[in-house]
């Protein structure tokens, strides 16, 4: 009897290098859920140490980062961030506001929601941002059921989080192997993500508002 293709495979143990790299990963994830340590600064520190430590070759590491895809993804959020701060989506909030009602606001909240988190990063930007804005828009619109219209902001974020122009659709771009047409990948993804956007504002309608799903 041959043995099977997964047993034939022979998984080398972990080097040295891999050990810390792992340790370090592990430090940041303990240190951010109980320690309160900042991630981004965290994670600098680690890499300085494991740089210091002869772990990997920097200048390589630095040179495979994708720096194209970084630079995209940050530029986007300082731009979206700096909407918010300069009244944009207070700005978003008094056009849903008189272009929707009761019945509606759902539906053209999570569409603008999703839009918008088709650029910027969901978690990040998007919730911090609509979230709040939601009992002031129910208030404009004369609607009391607040769950419904925070169930499709955050459905419709999420649902367009595989953008290119979004954090996690960029990971997925950046890590895309050397065979793959990246133009292509990112105009599908692209696609996907807004169209996302109209197909998660419509069945998050349909679902809290018309079926009143919890």
């Amino acid at each position: 009897m041959r043995p099977s293709s997964s047993r034939a495979i022979q998984v080398e143990p972990f080097t040295q290098a891999q050990l810390l790299t792992l340790g370090g990963i592990g430090v940041l994830i303990i240190g951010a859920l109980f320690f309160k340590l900042d991630i981004g600064l965290g994670a600098f520190l680690i890499g300085a140490i494991l740089s210091l430590l002869k772990v990997v070759d920097e200048g390589k590491a630095i040179k495979a980062m994708p720096w194209g895809t970084i630079v995209m993804v940050t530029g986007v959020t300082v731009l979206v961030k700096l909407m918010e701060k300069i009244g944009g989506m207070d700005l978003f909030a008094s056009i849903i506001a008189q272009i929707s009602n009761a019945w509606t606001v759902t539906l053209i909240a999570g569409f603008i929601a999703g839009l918008l988190s088709a650029y910027a990063s969901t978690t990040g930007v998007i919730l911090p941002a609509f979230i709040p804005l939601a009992p002031v828009l129910l208030e404009k619109v004369g609607g009391t059921a607040l769950m419904p219209l925070l169930s499709a902001i955050i459905v419709c974020g999420f649902l367009t989080d595989l953008s290119p122009l979004s954090t996690t659709g960029a990971v997925f771009l950046a890590n895309a192997g050397e065979k793959t047409n990246k133009t292509k990948l990112f105009r599908d993804m692209l696609i996907w993500g807004l169209s996302m956007s109209v197909i998660g504002a419509i069945i998050s309608w349909l679902a809290f508002t018309v079926l009143r799903l919890p």
